[in-house]
């Protein structure tokens, strides 16, 4: 069976098989409405939820009759734990789609600022795809040509007059890479359904296209290879059949959203980066820059997860986790390097694109010895940006839009030289190499683990290094250790090779032991130095100052100067982590690089 979504006050109807298929374009007598459906990792999905919120799109949590009674709507929250991949939201158990969240836009909203908003502030979408019509039957490939032909979203949507910057066969024809995934169905022919489609929609276009076979001459060749091979200058189309319902939607992005446009150069095994961004995201990192936008509802000024100004990644790679850290930390929007999406359809809009990421850019540079961000997050829908103004003192602009990244520390190390200069090249064109800081150091020799009373987040209570220079309020100083440490599947795990990573000539292992076992350890190991080290710190000034603890202890001045140190990693193997002896707790599985890999964080202060 399959269910008919009607528009909400509606109940949900059941319709047979049949030649009509249940509709998921939301009509009334009036309203139309659009769907848009947003792609993520499996396991993905709550984040993406709750990043669709703060961007003012409320995604539908649609009831799924397989997993939710009618005798469970109403239960308590608590209780939802029992219905799996499900919300509590409005007083009833609703299910969250597997692998993406879907929303529907109506006519009188603007589908086009709606899309580029999503591509330019979701860190953790992979695609945003707009369904081209209903879900219909198709049993046969005639049926499909003429049913494709006869959806006018083709004719509203795509644009003709779009150039081509390839030298193929008719230029002036719209060029599409169809991908076809077909199961339990009578069209099996993933070539076959993709061709039929392709001319179904130039039929919907008006543009005639022999109907002869395709390897009868050198243009049906042509058209042939194209449509096996994926051209840059063609409009993506995704084409889902199960058992005999059709649905089709079309890519609004040539590439995936989680390729920023930075990261160039890698190193062995990379990370995506909206897993990179996820992790950090469960781990309370970073601020969000669509709390700025008139749509988020909440305090501008404190839109921070957690107060957190130092990240740290020993096995940084090509620097992923920490490039995606930098931008978090000073509200860089995730797409902002992006092309505009929607080429080659008639909502395609340029300037409109590089307007948007210019208004909610942020511009990193140098004034005197403080490193400074100029936030035109801030600045009105109203306000021009003056690129000029980038050039002034920082003393003339408007405090508002100056965010202080003095206290802003991330670093990374990596044993691998060639690694390092990759990560520095990705970071100089995400635009934060100003603050990140990269370096050639094994585990075991990595400044920040080695002599934690000589790195940045060693609190200093005895100065006033760590003092708001305008409130004189004194930040508390947090510490996010954040990394993919090696699996030892991707990357062979040999008895070398961790001896190298670990930079020691001697390593002994039990028979029968992982060959990573001593590596995760030592991570433990060097994590549980620096919290030993402010231990010992904090004690010996409460001593030294024979300040009496009334209700909570303070430090030198009158004040708490407190360090606050929490974990998150990347592994394919939770039994090692737990190696390390740090209590975490699993955030979300998914699958990277053909592994199923799951982020873990520390459910608190690991001092504490």
């Amino acid at each position: 069976k399959a269910s008919s979504y009607m528009k909400k006050g509606t109940a949900a109807t059941t319709t047979k098989r049949n030649d009509k298929a249940p509709s998921y374009r939301l009509q009334n007598n009036k309203t139309t409405y659009q769907e848009v459906f947003v792609s993520c990792l499996p396991g993905l999905e709550s984040l993406l939820y709750e990043e669709l919120l703060s961007i003012g799109i409320l995604p539908n949590i649609i009831p799924s009759d397989d997993d939710v009674d009618d005798n469970m709507q109403g239960n308590t929250p608590e209780e939802s734990a029992i219905v799996p991949n499900t919300r509590y939201i409005g007083g009833a158990f609703e299910t969250i789609h597997s692998g993406g969240l879907s929303f529907h836009v109506k006519e009188e909203e603007s589908l086009q600022q709606i899309v580029m908003n999503c591509h330019l502030f979701l860190g953790t979408a992979s695609h945003v795809y707009l369904r081209c019509g209903d879900i219909f039957y198709a049993r046969n490939m005639e049926e499909l040509r003429r049913k494709v032909s006869s959806m006018p979203f083709w004719s509203m949507c795509i644009d003709t007059a779009a150039a081509n910057n390839d030298d193929s066969i008719e230029p002036s024809i719209p060029k599409f890479n169809i991908k076809v995934k077909s199961t339990k169905s009578k069209l099996i022919h993933t070539v076959g359904i993709a061709q039929r489609i392709e001319r179904g929609i130039y039929d919907a276009l008006g543009i005639a296209i022999d109907d002869g076979n395709d390897e009868d001459d050198e243009e049906g060749k042509e058209r042939t290879t194209r449509r096996n091979s994926y051209n840059e200058n063609a409009i993506n189309i995704l084409v889902h059949i199960h058992r005999d319902q059709v649905q089709i939607s079309m890519d609004t992005s040539a590439t995936p959203l989680h390729k920023r446009g930075y990261k160039l150069e890698v190193a062995k095994a990379p990370l995506r980066e909206d897993l990179a961004f996820a992790l950090l995201r469960c781990a309370g990192w970073g601020t969000n820059p669509a709390m700025t936008s008139s749509n988020f509802h909440g305090d501008r000024k404190t839109n921070s997860y957690y107060n957190s100004n130092f990240l740290l990644d020993p096995f940084c790679g090509s620097g992923t986790i920490l490039i995606e850290g930098a931008a978090m930390a000073v509200g860089l929007p995730p797409g902002r390097l992006r092309p505009p999406p929607l080429w080659g359809t008639t909502l395609f809009d340029d300037d409109g694109w590089r307007k948007l990421v210019e208004k909610y850019n942020v511009h990193i540079g140098a004034s005197g010895d403080d490193t400074k961000v100029h936030n035109l997050a801030t600045a009105s829908s109203s306000d021009e940006i003056d690129n000029s103004n980038m050039n002034m003192d920082s003393n003339e602009k408007d405090d508002d839009n100056i965010v202080a990244t003095t206290n802003i520390h991330i670093f990374g190390s990596d044993r691998d030289a060639g690694a390092i200069k990759a990560a520095k090249a990705n970071a100089e064109r995400a635009g934060v190499s100003n603050v990140v800081t990269f370096e050639c150091y094994p585990l075991s020799s990595n400044p920040w683990f080695e002599q934690p009373n000589s790195a940045p987040f060693f609190p200093s209570m005895n100065d006033d290094t760590d003092c708001d220079e305008r409130t004189g309020d004194y930040y508390d100083i947090g510490l996010l250790v954040a990394t993919n440490p090696p699996y030892g599947k991707r990357v062979s795990a040999s008895a070398s090779a961790r001896q190298r990573t670990l930079g020691s000539k001697k390593s002994k292992l039990s028979p029968g032991a992982h060959p990573l076992l001593s590596l995760y350890q030592t991570f433990g190991h060097r994590i549980g130095r620096i919290v030993d080290t402010i231990r010992n710190q904090e004690k010996s000034v409460e001593r030294e100052s024979n300040i009496e603890k009334v209700g909570e202890s303070s430090g030198v001045n009158g004040r708490t100067s407190s360090t606050a140190i929490r974990a998150a990693i990347i592994a394919n193997d939770i039994d090692l982590v737990r190696k390390t002896g740090l209590r975490t707790r699993v955030q979300f599985k998914t699958r990277h690089g053909g592994l199923a890999v799951s982020a873990l964080t520390t459910e608190d202060n690991i001092t504490n």
